[in-house]
């Protein structure tokens, strides 16, 4: 069986799918994809894959309780942990980006150590 993994913290309190940290959405989708690759943006690059799912609600408690976001699917093909759109990551942890959620576990194919 293939494992999903999960959304391990967001600091994205300002979600509506955040509380206390954790992403009650059923799934997010890691992407912006344009091309094949992260979508290029003033101040966005191919190492700032933006999770999609980000809805700025502060307090609207989307999602349900009792869930933690698993990544559904990851469009950033640069990614070291994508196979065929497929987060192979343990667990992802979602941070900000100026104005917006990145996917902080994100790392540039052929950069592993």
């Amino acid at each position: 069986m293939t494992r999903i993994p999960r959304v391990s913290q967001c600091e994205m309190t300002e979600c509506g799918f955040n509380e206390s940290q954790k992403c009650h959405a059923a799934g997010i989708q890691v992407g912006d994809q344009v091309g094949g690759a992260v979508a290029e943006r003033p101040g966005v690059t191919l190492q700032d894959p933006k999770c999609d799912t980000f809805t700025r609600n502060p307090g609207a408690h989307f999602g349900a309780g009792d869930l933690i976001a698993q990544v559904g699917a990851c469009m950033a093909n640069s990614c070291s942990h994508n196979e065929a759109l497929r987060c192979t990551a343990d667990g992802i942890q979602v941070g900000r980006h100026d104005t917006h959620a990145d996917c902080k576990t994100y790392r540039l194919r052929g950069s592993e150590r």
